[in-house]
């Protein structure tokens, strides 16, 4: 047996051992004996005190139970230890799961309170770090703790601390979210790869010695903790409400193509009951109640698809609802905002014929036969001088158009406008056409592959398309050492006058938005192909259309997760956006500075919103976002079961080495021990001397 504190015991048994004997040494032994006065005593007991200070011990039973009782308590405090498995390693990670299923309610066994999941992995953390702070790592020292919470991703709470205060208010910070494991994992997934990455990294916090990991969650361990040695304290409630949730996991909402006064909602249900449940389902537009239904959703994990058709011809919020109580209620709402039923205005700017814009024939019936809200033709010079006098008196130009069409016009600047060019690029990097004399420039060119899952070309058949002489290529690489680089994609290629298989359309999009295009480039003009007269052309068209304006026959809605970082287009004059919180009021959520650009429309991040609702917005194009949930990993509410022995994931050998499960040599500290023997004989004590007192 060793000491891990010598000194304090030293220092202890050096003050308290004298201190006993001296009491003893100076305490007067006295016989009980009943006088008729103490008068003749006073002067004895004086000079006994004198003459006979120090009087010899007399051996006691009272008198080695304290001195044994002491003795432990010293022995106590020097810290004792014996050589075996230590309890804990010397630093200790403790990950709280709080996403959507930890705010799962259920009723306390033992006391009927209504709890959440997240409570219960709070509570037993709490008990985990009052362990710890009893306990010794492998050095001998107090264990050193971190906490991370996970959910949509790992975030490191505090710095490896043995302050068990600091540790348990940063457990007590961790705030339910209605996020989702990333990719459908579970939520401490993002946490365990994390420190993972960590370690690979060789952090000094890491490598230190070999941490132990101790996840709180509801959900079974990822196939990569079994690498590293983490356990799992499951909270899942009591068995008779684990399963009893139903959520919504799917919403979407388009405008009828034919008629876009109609809205029609897709939603889809999913139960976690072992039996199928019947479920009422309501849809609300801006608050107000338009369809109920009720629907039964098959055994888990079967889900119901419901669809719903409404008469809307304004901008709305429409929200889908089950008003079938259950245990989590952040995936018994979701929305999406759609715009108004409304078409764009076009600009076309076409070659001049006689003073006169000529633009394609085939071009402007497509673009009729959208039924536009405007469709203006205007010549390259009538564009410019628009532009000119609109820089100089400070506005945006053609600001009544929401969509410009290029037919083999290059402008000198590109508008903020979406556009959609054909036979001419842009001024941008990466949208410029690269044309050249080569002899093969004389022949045609057809189609070698197209993205057909692209929101532009979708339904759209390239097979039959013919371009001759062959077009210019769409020089994408000019843009590869530029940002907007990302945002640039190749939709279509074939043979051109420069490449055998280059891009001859292209698309610009906003940075994370590759299915919202803000510009598309086609590198031929209409009458060197036979695209007008295909009936291919008018399809591309609509969808062009629909892309790059949001506006046409059918629109969808709008809609982010609790997952997503929300992306928004500022009002053309706010400096800033501000969002007010789901629940109403005026209560500011976030805070968001518009910066300075050339381009006033240009898209803003706000960043990932972590609770579901519908949020108020001031200082951009939409007046809502709407959040949701729709993940059916949490409406299912995971339940533990064991990892299969083969699940585990490849883990490099020098991080695995660094986490183990293997028990650790160390130290196991015994003073408690001693510090109950003490107890024990200080009572033993107390019992005699009351005993003796009384006889």
């Amino acid at each position: 047996m060793t000491f891990i504190d010598p000194h304090s015991g030293l220092i202890a048994a050096a003050i308290a051992g004298p201190t006993l004997l001296i009491l003893y040494l100076l305490r007067l032994r006295r016989r009980p004996l009943r006088v008729s006065s103490t008068l003749l005593w006073d002067q004895a007991v004086k000079d006994l005190q004198v003459n006979v200070p120090f009087r010899w011990l007399r051996p006691s039973v009272i008198f080695f139970l304290q001195l044994a009782a002491l003795a432990a308590f010293v022995i106590a405090l020097a810290r004792p230890a014996i050589q075996g498995p230590a309890p804990v390693a010397d630093q200790v990670v403790i990950i709280i799961d709080h996403t959507a299923s930890m705010s799962a309610a259920y009723s306390a066994a033992e006391t009927g309170d209504v709890k959440t999941r997240l409570d219960e992995a709070k509570h037993r953390a709490r008990q985990y770090v009052g362990q710890l702070a009893r306990s010794s790592g492998i050095s001998g020292g107090r264990p050193m703790i971190q906490v991370v919470s996970a959910a949509g991703h790992g975030r490191i709470r505090c710095a490896p601390t043995s302050d068990t205060r600091e540790v348990i208010d940063q457990i007590e910070s961790i705030e339910p979210t209605d996020q989702a494991g990333e990719g459908g994992e579970p939520g401490v997934s993002a946490a365990i790869r994390m420190l993972l990455s960590a370690a690979a990294k060789g952090e000094e916090s890491i490598q230190q010695s070999r941490p132990e990991v101790v996840a709180f969650s509801d959900a079974p361990l990822p196939a990569d903790a079994a690498a590293i040695g983490a356990r799992l304290v499951s909270v899942t409630g009591t068995d008779q409400n684990a399963r009893d949730n139903a959520g919504i996991v799917a919403l979407n909402a388009r405008r009828d193509s034919a008629d876009p006064g109609t809205i029609h909602v897709f939603t889809r249900l999913q139960s976690a009951s072992p039996q199928p449940r019947p479920l009422a389902v309501r849809l609300l537009v801006d608050g107000e109640l338009a369809l109920a239904r009720e629907v039964t959703v098959p055994a888990s994990p079967g889900d119901a698809p419901v669809s719903l058709s409404i008469k809307h011809a304004e901008a709305c919020t429409l929200i889908v609802t089950i008003d079938t109580p259950d245990v989590l209620a952040a995936d018994n709402t979701a929305a999406v905002q759609i715009d108004a039923a409304s078409s764009p205005a076009i600009l076309i700017v076409a070659p001049t014929t006689g003073d006169k814009p000529d633009p394609d024939p085939f071009l402007i019936g497509a673009l009729e036969s959208l039924r536009p809200r405007q469709l203006r033709t205007v010549t390259q010079g009538a564009y410019e001088r628009e532009c000119a006098e609109a820089r100089t008196d400070g506005r945006q130009p053609w600001r009544a158009c929401e969509l410009i069409v290029f037919d083999r016009i290059e402008p000198a600047a590109a508008p903020p406008q979406a556009t959609l060019s054909f036979g001419a690029g842009l001024p941008l990097d990466g949208l410029r056409l690269t044309k050249t004399d080569h002899p093969s420039s004389l022949r045609a060119s057809r189609f070698s592959t197209w993205r057909r899952a692209h929101p532009a070309l979708r339904y759209v058949s390239l097979d039959s398309i013919v371009v001759a002489p062959s077009p210019s290529a769409i020089d994408i690489d000019a843009a590869a050492e530029t940002p907007a680089a990302s945002s640039i994609v190749a939709l279509a290629f074939g043979p051109t006058a420069s490449s055998d298989n280059a891009a001859i359309i292209a698309a610009l999009s906003p940075p994370g938005q590759p299915d919202s295009p803000r510009r598309i480039v086609v590198s031929f003009s209409l009458a060197r192909s036979n695209w007008g007269p295909d009936h291919s052309f008018p399809v591309f068209i609509s969808n062009a259309v629909e892309a790059l304006t949001g506006l046409g026959g059918a629109t969808s809605a709008r809609s982010w997760t609790t997952s997503e970082p929300v992306v928004v287009r500022p009002a053309e004059s706010a400096r800033e956006v501000l969002v007010f919180t789901a629940e109403g009021g005026d209560t500011i959520v976030t805070r968001v500075q518009v910066p300075l650009t050339d381009e006033p429309s240009e898209p803003l991040n706000l960043g990932v919103f972590p609770r579901s609702g519908v949020y108020r917005l001031s200082g951009c194009e939409q007046p809502v976002a709407c959040i949701n949930l729709l993940a059916s990993s949490e409406t299912l509410l995971p339940q533990p079961r064991p990892s299969p022995a083969n699940a585990t994931r490849a883990v490099p050998p020098e991080v695995a080495g660094a986490w183990s499960n293997e028990p650790r040599p160390g130290q196991r500290e015994v003073w408690h021990w001693f510090l109950l023997i003490g107890v024990g004989l200080a009572s033993v004590e107390w019992v005699l001397f009351a005993r003796g007192m009384r006889g």
